[in-house]
């Protein structure tokens, strides 16, 4: 069932096994398999599967060897398969969610750059969004308008200085 076949499904050759894997997981896998029946030390890999729908499940396998014959080759192995999908959605949503925090801080710095830029400029400089919102002013400019950012920050120009209205400004 861990690999989408029906319950009761005799075993399958290696071969079939290996068609089960992703494909993109299939030689990581026979490699870490050649190397586990050549040195038989403890097995641990981690692969995804497509069940027959074409979902994706993440599985984890784990053996050991239990026995060895009498000129040194693996007799007997004992191992278990686990389904490790919630474990890896929940890896990927964390790895996401420290990218985007990652891209928050670099864009943070970015706005930071710009807004010290902004302010060391001896000119006034205002910017307004496509609703003729104040979005920045810096020192300047809110310094000959004799207002806050507070006050200014989120209103439309138009409203806080109707006499603008009909002005070359407008």
């Amino acid at each position: 069932p861990l690999y989408g076949l029906p319950v009761g499904t005799p075993s399958v050759g290696i071969d079939e096994w290996f068609s089960l894997i992703h494909p993109d997981d299939r030689e990581t896998v026979r490699r870490v398999d050649q190397q586990y029946m050549r040195i038989g030390n403890d097995y641990e890999t981690e692969f995804r599967v497509v069940l027959p729908s074409g979902a994706i499940r993440w599985l984890e396998g784990k053996g050991r060897v239990v026995e060895r014959a009498a000129d040194g080759e693996i007799s007997a192995i004992v191992g278990v398969t686990m389904d490790i999908t919630g474990r890896k959605r929940l890896e990927e949503e964390r790895m996401r969610l420290v990218q985007l925090d990652a891209e928050r801080a670099k864009a943070s710095e970015a706005q930071k750059q710009i807004t010290d830029t902004l302010e060391r400029m001896t000119a006034a400089f205002f910017a307004i969004d496509w609703n003729w919102k104040f979005t920045f002013l810096n020192r300047r400019a809110l310094s000959m308008v004799g207002r806050t950012g507070d006050e200014l920050i989120g209103q439309v120009v138009w409203e806080v200085f109707p006499e603008l209205i009909g002005s070359e400004i407008e």
